[in-house]
């Protein structure tokens, strides 16, 4: 029993993502956009070296060595971890969840709160945004 405020609701998560892409550029790093992983690469030892990928715009297809592949498609961790036949099954289990938008007139809120339900242990929450109440599970 009990619940608890968070303030990560208010990342931006497009923002965040260009952000991290320009500091890595910045450091040295190799940055892409409107590509996406077709299949990894293996090295002698069947070990993930890469991925094969391909340009969504001009439908170019190219190598992309690296010395780490990170994963990092959320949702979609396992479609693109099926390219993979090292370590081809089902990691992510979803679920779904229901939301609702209220006038914050109607639903005032100063800050964003979440509590556990004691039936299945799922969180409800309540985040405030641009005037809406976001409500949901």
């Amino acid at each position: 029993k009990g619940g608890g405020s968070y303030v990560e609701y208010r990342t931006d998560d497009a923002r965040l993502t260009i952000e991290v892409m320009k500091r890595a550029a910045e450091k040295g790093a190799t940055v892409i956009n409107h590509t996406k992983s077709v299949h990894f690469t293996y090295d002698s030892n069947e070990k993930v070296n890469g991925i094969h990928a391909e340009d969504q715009i001009s439908g170019e297809t190219y190598p992309i060595k690296a010395k780490k592949v990170i994963n990092a498609s959320g949702p979609w961790v396992d479609e693109v971890r099926s390219g993979d036949y090292a370590r081809n099954n089902k990691q992510l289990r979803l679920t779904k969840g229901v939301h609702i938008v209220i006038d914050q007139s109607k639903f005032p809120l100063g800050q964003a709160v979440y509590f556990d339900t004691e039936k299945d242990g799922r969180m409800i929450f309540a985040i405030p945004r641009e005037g809406k109440a976001y409500v949901g599970t």
